[in-house]
């Protein structure tokens, strides 16, 4: 049939066509149809849990036994101050009988230290925990179990909190506890469930009545204090993100080794297409790499987005595919990112890519 013949016969068909002497002399001419195979490949999906955002004192925790692990809550790690008071300080008749032995007199020890959250921490949900705290008597007398006979005895009060909001709270009552000079008293105290920010404070106040039995008076005693963190459980989370690294867990792939070479060898270039649901305020460059043979990588660069089904698509030249096919190519994504302010997190969340070649 020639392309007159088939002119004709276009509108008999319904097919309506455009043409012009060109593309009559190259339809005569090259009469066979030319065709663009494209194909979709499998490739893992990948997700990068919210943990390799966090800062390094932030962890995610799971609770024990929990199979698989259940990612419960965050877990901080912090350092408190310590706290160490010279009696002198609140004592000033302790001042005056300093050397003394005598009848000790009244006074109201009180000191505290206050510890900001760690670096990038805002702000957090306590859901519990426990701090211990442990008091050192280095004065020469009980001060809080300070008569023999009858009368009211002298107590300690620990109290833990964040900004007004107490979070934990002990006492101990010279009435069954006694605290003799040298003497190391360990308090365990459970957390509250409450909003913390910015800082942690611990306060200690021993309240010392007049006593009724001669002691040595030092007026440089101290009494001294450490608060050590066990536990301190966060249901979320809300933190600066600096330049920290975004990165994949490194065991997706896409299998590129069981395409025929019939296949292969006519390939002309591909893209990996991108859909990324990002739930945090970041933004940043990122890698995506595709591995082969002995540390050996094609790497791409994008824009990392914020939001749900987010496309984002990378390009491969024949070249760099023939490198690729006959493998089982690794597929990671690595940058560092960084929010322009504080971001809301909870532990089960996570950035979500699903490929495709």
């Amino acid at each position: 049939m020639t392309a007159l013949q088939i002119l004709r016969r276009a509108p008999l068909l319904g097919i309506g066509l455009t043409v012009s002497a060109c593309d009559i002399v190259e339809l005569a001419t090259n009469p066979a149809p030319r065709f663009e195979q494209q194909w979709n490949l499998p490739a893992d999906s990948t997700v990068i849990s919210v943990g390799t955002l966090l800062p390094s004192s932030v962890s995610i925790y799971s609770t024990p036994g929990s199979i698989p692990a259940d990612s419960s809550p965050f877990q901080l790690t912090m350092n408190l101050l310590p706290i160490s008071r010279r009696v002198g300080d609140d004592c000033a008749s302790c001042q005056t009988l300093d050397g003394q032995t005598t009848i000790k007199p009244a006074f109201v020890l009180s000191s505290g230290s206050t510890t900001a959250l760690p670096t990038d921490v805002v702000s957090g949900s306590l859901v519990g925990g426990q701090v211990d705290v442990q008091v050192t008597n280095s004065l020469s007398f009980d001060p809080i179990r300070v008569k023999t006979g009858a009368g009211a005895q002298g107590f300690m009060l620990i109290v833990l909190r964040s900004g007004s909001l107490v979070i934990a709270r002990d006492s101990v009552n010279g009435a069954s506890t006694a605290f003799a000079p040298g003497a190391v008293l360990t308090r365990p105290m459970t957390l509250q469930s409450a909003t913390v920010s910015g800082a942690i404070s611990v306060d200690l106040t021993i309240n010392s009545p007049v006593g009724d039995h001669n002691v040595p008076i030092t007026a440089g005693g101290r009494v001294n204090a450490s608060a050590s963190v066990q536990d301190f459980r966060l249901a979320s989370a809300r933190i600066n993100v600096s330049a920290r690294p975004l990165v994949s867990p490194g065991t997706d792939s896409i299998p590129l080794d069981g395409i025929d070479a019939s296949i292969t060898d006519h390939v002309t270039g591909a893209a990996l297409d991108m859909t990324i649901s990002n739930p945090f305020a970041i933004a940043g460059d990122v890698d995506v790499r595709f591995g082969y043979g002995l540390s050996q990588t094609i790497s791409k660069t994008i824009a990392m987005p914020t939001g749900v089904d987010q496309l984002r698509s990378v390009s491969l030249d024949q070249s760099e595919l023939r490198t690729l096919f006959g493998q089982k190519v690794g597929l990671s994504v690595n940058g560092l990112v960084s929010s322009t302010g504080p971001i809301d997190i909870t532990p089960k969340q996570v950035v979500s890519i699903a490929n495709r070649l």
